[in-house]
């Protein structure tokens, strides 16, 4: 607790950096509430309730990258599926690594059915479908019809 009382910035938050891993919310809050004090910006919230219940703590989109690499899709092809680009691929890649401490794709491929992690992050149902995606037989122009696109 010696970093969270501090009037350093830089000291405050990496005082909530380990408050947020240990999961000590009260003491999280009153650091963020004295950096706010301080006029600090970007105040970082914490991981999201979703990772925060995952076992691995793998976000959302992290759970389907994890399945594009167990289905053996290189970061190329990872991009062009989930329409982001091949850097932010890497970026989730070394993201996934760390938090299964692995060290490889491999080593994350072997770990997903141990964890029960392979198949959860619905990248095959993904919800985060570019319209070039949607069927070609769209008729019509406008909301109505891309809605219809998108639901058939």
């Amino acid at each position: 607790m010696t970093l969270a009382e501090t009037a350093d910035e830089a000291s405050l938050r990496e005082a909530i950096g380990i408050l947020t891993g240990l999961g000590a919310r009260p003491g999280t809050r009153i650091v963020r509430q004295r950096l706010q004090a301080l006029g600090a910006r970007s105040i970082p919230v914490g991981p999201r309730a979703a990772t925060q219940a995952h076992p691995s703590g793998l976000t959302g989109r992290e759970r389907e990258v994890l399945d594009l690499i167990c289905a053996e899709h290189t970061n190329a092809e990872i991009a062009a599926k989930l329409f982001i680009s091949p850097k932010t691929v890497d970026h989730h890649v070394s993201a996934i690594l760390a938090k299964l401490r692995v060290p490889s794709r491999a080593g994350a491929i072997r770990a997903a059915p141990r964890l029960a992690l392979a198949g959860t992050g619905g990248a095959q149902g993904s919800s985060h479908q570019h319209p070039a995606a949607w069927p070609a037989a769209v008729s019509g122009t406008g909301s109505r019809a891309i809605h219809r696109a998108k639901n058939t």
